[in-house]
Formats: structure tokens, sequence, C-alpha cells
């Protein structure tokens, strides 16, 4: 029987994972932005040409993506920070569209004009992903510091599903939002989107000014969304909800299969066995939360860049107390996610910790 090309898909994920080749990019286009999010682990304001002058240019990541093309890249997912706000956007997505990558688009929806909507019709990627923060102007306001957001993201959609781009809308759970749940998915169903949520705001990225613990919420919280999400998936069952993954991209290629693993393995997800994250400034690190390790493949040459980091993380130490763990099946730990926790990248997470055990005590799973 033939295979599907969502089982082929996962087939090549789960080889090039188990050879350690990159199949998987994130392209960090930018890390400014039109919203001023505050839970946004990266973004920096639009008005800022000292670092607009630091980021990659175009003819930079239509280089790096020729070469991770040759190196086997399969997957790229290209990010922000806002994507859109890049003048140059149009001139490196065509050029990677063009090199046969199957990619997604992250945005936030509030600049997709009919030029653009038109544009990407003609080119479409696999996925636009759109994060929508709220139902209404006032949480746009509240979450996003944009009381116009809400009606300019509506706007967007609408011009993407005229033009049958395919869409999914994702919600980040913050203390803002986070009752907002049904009312999101209700305008998932009504555009025909995938509905995702990212239920986890990490730490912000060392070196950026925003204060993302301030909105995050309280494992109690966490928990209660999680019954929210639960009881959202029974009634919508046709259509249920995903958990997202912002800082790395994987909705695209997640495999089926399990993961490799044994005790030294401290990654349970791609980073830095057949996948990776390009920041702005051209650092290849294992996904968008970790700094470090980092690598420069416009300097030393992708290959070399890539071996470098895989080495770099088998030596990043597996938190055993994570692994031996009663409540690991309900605990969404991982290498990058502990380092910013805690300053360890093998120190149980106490935040992480009373998540878990609250979700196994009310046996509500991940």
């Amino acid at each position: 029987m033939a295979l599907s090309w969502r089982e082929v898909s996962q087939q090549l994920v789960a080889n090039a994972r188990s050879m350690r080749t990159p199949i998987s990019a994130a392209f960090e286009l930018t890390s400014r932005c039109n919203l001023r999010c505050k839970m946004c682990y990266v973004s920096v304001p639009v008005d800022r040409p000292d670092i607009e002058a630091r980021e990659l240019s175009a003819k930079d990541w239509i280089t790096l993506a020729e070469q991770a093309r040759d190196a086997g890249v399969l997957y790229i997912t290209l990010t922000g920070g806002e994507v859109f706000i890049r003048k140059d956007f149009r001139e490196i997505y065509e050029a990677i569209s063009s090199m046969g990558f199957i990619t997604q688009i992250y945005t936030n929806g509030t600049l997709i004009t009919p030029d653009i909507a038109k544009w990407l019709g003609k080119i479409p990627p696999l996925l636009v992903s759109i994060t929508i923060y709220g139902s209404s102007a006032d949480t746009y306001d509240k979450v996003c510091g944009d009381k116009e957001g809400f009606s300019r993201v509506l706007k967007g959609i609408k011009l993407l599903r005229q033009e049958g781009i395919n869409l999914e809308l994702k919600t980040t759970a913050v203390k803002g939002n986070w009752k907002e749940f049904d009312a999101i998915g209700a305008i998932a169903r009504e555009n025909e989107a995938v509905y995702g949520v990212v239920n986890y705001i990490s730490p912000r990225r060392e070196g950026y000014g925003n204060d993302p613990l301030g909105e995050r919420l309280t494992p109690q919280e966490v928990v209660e969304h999680d019954a929210i999400r639960v009881a959202y998936n029974k009634k919508n069952h046709k259509e249920p909800v995903h958990i997202a993954n912002d800082e790395y991209g994987e909705s695209l290629i997640k495999s089926i299969s399990e993961p490799e693993q044994n005790d030294n393995d401290a990654f349970l997800c791609q980073a830095g066995k057949s996948g990776f994250w390009m920041t702005w400034d051209g650092r290849m690190t294992p996904c968008g939360l970790m700094n470090e390790p980092s690598v420069y493949p416009m300097r030393q040459g992708f290959n070399v860049a890539w071996e470098e980091l895989k080495e770099y993380c088998r030596k990043i130490p597996a938190c055993l107390e994570c692994h031996d763990c009663e409540y690991e099946s309900e605990c969404y730990y991982c290498p990058a996610r502990l380092k910013l926790e805690t300053g360890a990248y093998d120190k149980a997470a106490p935040y992480l910790c009373e998540i878990a055990k609250l979700r196994k005590n009310i046996k509500i799973t991940v």
C-alpha cells in the first residue's frame, strides 16, 4: 500500500534524526515586531535601526538556504519578530520557495495587505501560522499594546483565506487572555483554520527587555487552562486544538515515531540532531530559546558549523532527576527550558515540576 505524504514526511524526519543530518530549520529573519507583547521572549521595537543594521541581509539568508538545501534540509519555518516588517521579505521568500523547500510562515497577521495575500496565493507556503492574542480589541490592547491589532489580524485572516492559503491560528495562553480560549477557537473554526495553543511561556532570551514571567500563568492556572482545552476538544472532536511550539517551529514536521533516547541524551526533540534555529544576527543554535551553544555558519561554512553544533549538543547533560521522575509523562521539560528556568541544563525546574504534579493528580496529560 502506498504511503501518504504525512507518513513519508514522518519517515524522512525519523531517518534524519537517527543519522544526525539536518532536515528542518527555523530562520528568525528579524527580532523586530510591530506589536509589543509583554510575554514575547525575543522581540524588540520596529524603530531600532541599530538592530536592523545587524540583521542578516536577504543575500545572506538566501546563501544560508542554499547551503542548508545542499546539506539535506527540506523544511524551513520563516519567523521573527514579525517577518513582514522586512522590506526584502518577498525577495527572501521567493528565493527559498524556488529552491523546493517545504515552508511555513509565522506571523502576527496584522500586516497582511491585499497585495501581500495575492502574492502569497501565487506561491503559497504549506502553512501560514498566525498567532492570535485574544478575541477582542480590548484584549489586544491589554496583551499586545495595540487595540487596532485585533481588527487588522481578522482582516489579514480573511485576505489569506480568499487566496486559498492553509491557515493555522494559534494563541499564547497568558494572564490577559487565557479565559478567551473558546472564543479564539470559534474564530479558528469560522475561518476553517487549524487551532493551536502555546501553553508554556519561557523566561526571556538573554539580551531582550520583555518580562514574559510577569504574564505567564501560575501552575494552577495552567492546569485549569488544560481542563478548558480538554473540554474544548471533547466538544469539537473533529477539529481538536493541538499544542504548538513557537520557539522551534516543529508543527510542520512532527513524527509519530518515538525519539531516540538514553540516559545521556538531553534532547528529546530534533534540536541539534536534525533541526536548528538561525537567529536574526547569524548564529545557529539548537532552538529559539537557546542563545548557547551557538555557531556561525556564515563565517565557518554551513557543514562545519552544523557538525560543531551537534558536538556541543551531545555534551549537554541530561536531567536525570527529570528523566527518572514519576511525573515525567505530564511534564514538558527540555534542556532549553531548564536552562532558562534554573540556569542549568540538568536541574529540575520548580515551575514545570508543579505543573506536572498538578496534572498527574487530576489526570490531565500534556
